[in-house]
């Protein structure tokens, strides 16, 4: 636990902080590309630096990513055949299959 009261924890593909007194969840993760880590050893110092393999940190030098990523579709597929469009999926407005077309996939 940090001074400010924080549990930070670790999971295989990411850093979480918990605040057991708001009960807030922050989740650090792609941004950070922890899945290169083995995470051996994780360890705290008394000036709240977190040490593992050859990382560190400080939590406040954490920045929380607040874009959130765009979804682009690909393609759309009917009973595993690529459907032809006369235009991006994306700019689709409505798309609308036959009752026989029942099974369908959308890439993203």
């Amino acid at each position: 636990m940090t001074r400010k009261g924080d549990l930070w924890l670790r999971s295989p593909d990411a850093l979480i902080c918990y605040n057991p007194d708001t009960g807030q969840i922050q989740r650090f993760g792609a941004e950070y590309d922890f899945k290169s880590i083995t995470w051996s050893t994780f360890i705290k110092t008394p000036e709240d630096e977190f040490l593992f393999e050859r990382f560190q940190f400080r939590p406040e030098e954490l920045k929380v990513d607040t874009v959130k990523p765009r979804v682009v579709f690909s393609f759309v597929k009917i009973f595993n055949k690529e459907l032809k469009l006369p235009q991006s999926l994306n700019h689709t407005d409505a798309l609308q299959l036959n009752h026989d077309q029942n099974f369908f996939s959308v890439g993203f």
